[in-house]
């Protein structure tokens, strides 16, 4: 009984790991959203990045969001089922998401732009679920 569960076990994580994929795609798709109506500027380790909040959407994403292609490379990575991939791909979501000035501002005053607070929270938690949930699955032997 044990050994069939072990069998089955892979596809069962790979399908966790495909939904937080597709949802850290959906947040950022909100984030950005979300930034564009409020016309927020990308600002990156205190640098301003030059452009309109849409011109920065499109190249290197909102300050509620990651870039456009990383989100590219993240979804044909979980197409692929190429964990080693989203194992690359998540602490620089992380390192992105830490680096924007706005982040530590909606962390400091979570109650001033709730939907601000719900976006840096999950764009957080995905990539540590998405780490945590790639080094799980490396220890469990395949069978």
């Amino acid at each position: 009984m044990l050994a069939g569960w072990r069998r089955r076990a892979p596809l069962v994580f790979d399908r966790c790991m495909r939904s937080l994929a597709r949802w850290y795609v959906a947040v950022s798709g909100v984030g950005a959203w979300h930034s564009l109506r409020r016309r927020r500027i990308a600002r990156v380790f205190g640098i301003q990045l030059a452009g309109s909040p849409l011109a920065q959407a499109l190249t290197v994403g909102t300050p509620l969001s990651a870039p456009p292609v990383m989100l590219i490379a993240l979804i044909l990575a979980e197409h692929r089922e190429r964990e080693d991939v989203i194992a690359v791909l998540a602490p620089l979501f992380l390192l992105g998401l830490l680096g924007e000035a706005d982040t530590m501002h909606t962390v400091r005053g979570p109650t001033a732009d709730p939907m601000s607070t719900i976006c840096v929270v999950l764009e957080a938690a995905l990539p540590l679920a998405m780490l945590r949930h790639g080094v799980t699955n490396r220890r469990r032997p395949r069978g």
